[in-house]
């Protein structure tokens, strides 16, 4: 399955992803270093989330980004939001407006539900504060 164009590419554009994963592949690729989306996609089975949840949570990678199916109803969503709220800014849940399309191999689509999980490092926070801080600096050099 994959994502659909429109939204790879919005994503590509707010992140600059260096490596583009779908499941089950990801699962064993290392999340040493670089920027990541995972696309966690239909049918999901169990464990999966939770497996790569975790494994992005210990990520060494400066961004990991999963596309997830969020489907409330399920244990595996509830704890990934708790973790998610509970952390220090380095993992923040975002919810996709609508219904994500993805396409199958066999050329059908599945429309579901879905979310952004976002797991930062320290160092990408810290080059996010440092950019928000020089957009300001500009900002007033040329309002002067």
């Amino acid at each position: 399955m994959t994502l659909p164009e429109k939204l790879r590419s919005e994503l590509q554009r707010e992140f600059r992803f260096d490596t583009e994963l779908i499941t089950p592949h990801c699962i064993f690729h290392p999340l040493d270093h670089g920027r990541f989306l995972i696309s966690i996609v239909p049918p999901i089975k169990q464990g999966i989330p939770e497996l790569i949840i975790n494994k992005s949570l210990k990520a060494k990678a400066d961004l990991v980004v999963l596309v997830i199916p969020s489907d409330t109803s399920t244990e595996w969503f509830s704890n990934v939001f708790n973790k998610s709220t509970a952390g220090n800014g380095r993992v923040t849940l975002r919810p996709i407006q609508g219904r994500v399309k993805f396409t199958t191999e066999d050329n059908q689509i599945k429309r579901v539900p879905a979310c952004l999980i976002v797991f930062r490092s320290d160092a990408e926070l810290e080059r996010i504060t440092t950019e928000k801080q020089a957009q300001i600096y500009e900002h007033q050099a040329n309002s002067r």
